[in-house]
């Protein structure tokens, strides 16, 4: 078929965290032949695959994310969920009544330090954030091609099964969101290894020391 040799001569531009560095993002995007059409960056024959992670930290988050978004729903990139965005989405969806807790993911010193940018640069389009809120859900965790795969953090075969039969797809709903609160259930073990990775321990006499 025509449209499956596309598929799989097309080429696959792999971007990481990006943490709202929109100037660096073009800067990248220019460097690798994408070229602005009717506002939105395209490749004549490749297409932007982003890992997540485009919110937080960066002075420019906004047009970050109107970049990436604008981007995927033109078809010349498409995007995972990085758990920055999933980390947004509990923070900013309430827990339900009796659950003990306000919000999802619990409003502390590390959790408002992580997440304070994006909420600042937000604070005069909250519509805006809303609706990207709303979008995150849209995300699949995962895309599964017959010559292509890609995933935030780590790929788990078992969970990523068990999730698609679960789900039906790729995407989480609000249901799954509020079950992923509990890091023991089975939606809390896909978020954290998908999203987060597993752990391993260091060879002896190394450690790692940072503020997170």
């Amino acid at each position: 078929m025509p449209g499956q040799e596309r598929s799989a001569s097309r080429g696959y531009d792999i971007i990481g965290d990006i943490h709202g560095c929109a100037h660096t993002l073009v800067r990248l995007l220019d460097q690798m032949g994408y070229r602005k059409v009717n506002g939105v960056y395209e490749h004549p024959r490749r297409q932007a695959i982003f890992i997540g992670d485009i919110i937080d930290r960066g002075p420019r988050i906004r047009e970050a994310l109107h970049l990436v978004r604008d981007m995927v729903e033109h078809g010349s990139a498409r995007m995972v969920m990085g758990n920055h965005e999933y980390n947004a989405l509990g923070y900013c969806t309430r827990a339900r009544p009796g659950s003990g807790k306000t919000f999802l993911r619990e409003h502390n010193a590390r959790h408002d330090r992580l997440i304070r940018e994006t909420l600042e640069q937000f604070e005069h389009y909250p519509h805006e954030w809303n609706e990207f809120l709303e979008w995150f859900y849209t995300i699949p965790l995962f895309i599964d091609e017959p010559d292509f795969r890609a995933v935030h953090a780590c790929w788990d075969s078992d969970l990523i099964t068990k999730f698609k039969e679960n789900q039906g797809g790729a995407c989480i709903d609000d249901e799954f969101l509020h079950a992923s609160a509990a890091i023991e259930s089975f939606a809390g073990q896909v978020m954290d290894t998908l999203l987060r990775g597993t752990d391993l321990r260091l060879p002896p006499g190394v450690k790692i020391t940072g503020k997170d």
